[in-house]
């Protein structure tokens, strides 16, 4: 068993048994697996070619996967025992840090999509990180960061804002704790009121550029129908029903949510509505 050292801590080059690395999707620094990549890698395993080792986080207990997901599944259709990791100690959060860094200079060349999801694991562990560190540790720019970070503090918002017209409905007794349906529903309805609200306001900061100096080359007509269409839809996405397919218990019909919107409803033939 070889050993290095880095800066930080002992570094091991071992062979680890295949189940005892755990490949967290929330880890993956790729925001899909490529099937190719994987065949690929399993032919060369097969032919006993040499890929670099896979790296793993050990935090005393469970092996996180960092680097090496297409390598792990490879290993894993071809019936491997074990595959060649480099092993770091440390935490489940510093294996998200070192995935957000991984696929940099080697294995498939990352999507703008895997590009966007490292920068989202880089701000989910170190938030208070300048945009700096995290563009050059995700080797990304700046602008991509920023958009990202923006991306995320919306969505953050959006939860916020659903979470609480959950706790208000509970408190009210409007809903029970134990009906997740209603309350994915009233949570859906916040959410999509709330990105109304937003289009609103929107609409009336166009229309105050509208009446100055600055919008000599803005479309007006575009603006405001774009504006028009996006409420329309939001509107049409709002919870109309308890979807009357699976009862609630989640289907293709209402994509596992439990209930449906009212466009959805109408589609429903009326011998599934139960008489509604």
């Amino acid at each position: 068993m070889a050993k290095k050292k880095d800066a930080q801590d002992a570094v091991e080059i071992k062979r680890i048994p295949i189940g005892k690395i755990t490949q967290d999707k929330e880890l993956q620094p790729r925001q899909a697996l490529t099937q190719e990549a994987v065949q690929e890698y399993a032919e060369a395993m097969t032919d006993g070619g040499a890929l670099p080792p896979c790296l793993v986080v050990f935090d005393g207990k469970t092996h996180w996967l960092c680097d090496g997901f297409h390598r792990v599944s490879a290993a894993r259709s071809i019936g491997a025992k074990d595959i060649e990791c480099e092993v770091r100690r440390g935490t489940r959060q510093d294996a998200m840090w070192i995935a957000a860094a991984a696929n940099l200079k080697h294995g498939v060349r990352r999507t703008n999509s895997d590009k966007r999801r490292a920068v989202a694991m880089a701000l989910a562990v170190r938030p208070e990180s300048s945009l700096r560190e995290i563009a050059d540790h995700c080797a990304v720019t700046h602008e991509m960061v920023r958009t990202v970070k923006s991306q995320l503090e919306a969505v953050h918002e959006v939860e916020q804002t659903a979470s609480d017209a959950v706790t208000e409905a509970i408190a009210d007794e409007v809903v029970t704790e134990s009906d997740k349906v209603e309350q994915s529903m009233i949570a859906a309805e916040a959410a999509i009121d709330a990105a109304i609200d937003a289009l609103d306001d929107a609409a009336r900061k166009i229309d105050a550029l509208l009446a100055t100096d600055h919008a000599h080359f803005v479309n007006k007509q575009s603006v405001t129908n774009d504006i028009r269409n996006a409420k329309s839809a939001l509107k049409q996405a709002r919870p109309h029903e308890r979807c009357p397919v699976c009862g609630g218990d989640g289907c293709d019909t209402c994509r596992g949510s439990g209930w449906v919107s009212k466009k959805q409803w109408e589609l429903i033939p009326k011998t599934q509505r139960g008489g509604k």
